[in-house]
């Protein structure tokens, strides 16, 4: 398993506003936020890190940086430490494969995460699941939509679940894109999602499908 090496940025005013929009803007994976002031970029090699540093000391100068070389996280391993089934609005249940079998009248999601991350638990997965659920009560149902970012596929299985229209999960992170995919066809929804390997809407399947609702 390969290490990740994690560059911690501290803007020179310690307002991470500052920082975001250059790292919304450079960085399409994700970043760590600590408290207000500081955030951490894993890169998968020590070029790319120090090339990423060099170019945000051009843009805005005075940050301050730390460098550590850190394992790769097993989610598979990681997430049964903490993982309990989630409920959103008496519409869905996010569960793990060795709870699948739990008795519910909600709609099931079954994951395994594998080497992505997903579980249902983080509140803008959890917002996005209420949104899904109450767009579907009131009958709304869009022609196509793209969950980016996947992860394990959760926000495009409770679309293809409630949901007509084309359904497509994308992810820079090809782990992700073959997690989704075999967890959309472990619930049954393998031939409603189209999973892709793209940073943000890059992909030719998806510049066909837009736009998205």
């Amino acid at each position: 398993m390969n290490d990740f090496h994690a560059l911690s940025i501290t803007p020179p005013d310690h307002d991470l506003d500052t920082l975001l929009p250059l790292l919304h803007e450079h960085i399409g994976w994700g970043w760590e936020e600590q408290g207000q002031e500081t955030a951490v970029v894993h890169f998968s090699s020590l070029d790319q890190a120090m090339a990423f540093r060099a170019g945000l000391e051009k843009q805005l100068p005075g940050c301050t940086f730390s460098l550590n070389q850190v394992s790769q996280t097993d989610w598979s391993q990681e997430w049964k430490k903490f993982f309990q089934p989630v409920e959103i609005d008496k519409t869905f249940i996010v569960l793990p494969q060795w709870l699948q079998d739990q008795p519910s009248q909600l709609k099931k999601i079954v994951i395994t995460p594998k080497m992505a991350f997903g579980t249902g638990h983080h509140g803008t997965t959890q917002g996005c699941l209420t949104a899904i659920d109450r767009l579907a009560s009131v009958g709304f149902q869009p022609p196509a939509v793209v969950d980016i970012g996947c992860g394990t596929g959760v926000l495009a299985m409770a679309a293809a679940s409630v949901f007509g229209g084309a359904i497509f999960a994308g992810d820079s992170d090809p782990i992700a894109v073959d997690t989704a995919r075999a967890n959309a066809d472990a619930n049954g929804l393998g031939a409603r999602i189209t999973c892709v390997e793209a940073l943000g809407l890059d992909h030719p399947s998806l510049a066909a499908a837009q736009p998205f609702d």
